[in-house]
């Protein structure tokens, strides 16, 4: 029989903790401006609920997740190239980080073409654009070198 993997559980009610905390602060939000916390939030939280029941209720049932942890030296790049995307945006904003980090990350990190990687690009950027700045009206973060002052955190 199967015990119960106390590590996943651990992780799962400090997941649900998250999430709970972020959903119940949502909901004080005027307008709609809880809106997709909420819309986010509350199936997270019940696919979070299924699971610790699944573990605790029947751990025979439940997958097994354990799984190899990538050593440092392969997950190194990932962080750094996640680290260029913060530090373009901040500097130069999403407008014109996108296409570059999009061509950059594609060309060497992918080793895709230099057509695929203008194709992906201004198809990213297409996306971005059209759905936050024509459809929903959000002007998106510029960049400090381009007169934005960051966000209070």
């Amino acid at each position: 029989m199967k015990r119960v993997n106390y590590t996943y559980v651990i992780v799962n009610l400090l997941y649900l903790a998250v999430v709970s905390l972020v959903v119940a602060l949502s909901l004080g939000f005027e307008g709609q401006g809880g809106l997709v916390p909420v819309v986010l939030g509350v199936p997270t939280l019940a696919l979070i609920l299924f699971s610790l029941g699944r573990e605790l209720l029947h751990p025979s049932a439940a997958p097994d997740d354990s799984v190899d942890v990538a050593p440092w030296a392969a997950a190194a790049p990932v962080v750094a190239w996640l680290g260029v995307f913060c530090a373009l945006v901040l500097l130069i904003g999403f407008q014109l980080t996108i296409p570059i980090y999009v061509v950059l990350f594609l060309r060497s990190y992918g080793r895709t073409s230099w057509p695929a990687c203008a194709i992906a690009a201004f198809s990213v950027w297409v996306l971005v654009y059209v759905c936050l700045e024509l459809l929903l009206h959000r002007t998106l973060f510029e960049g400090v070198l381009f007169g934005a002052i960051l966000p209070l955190l």
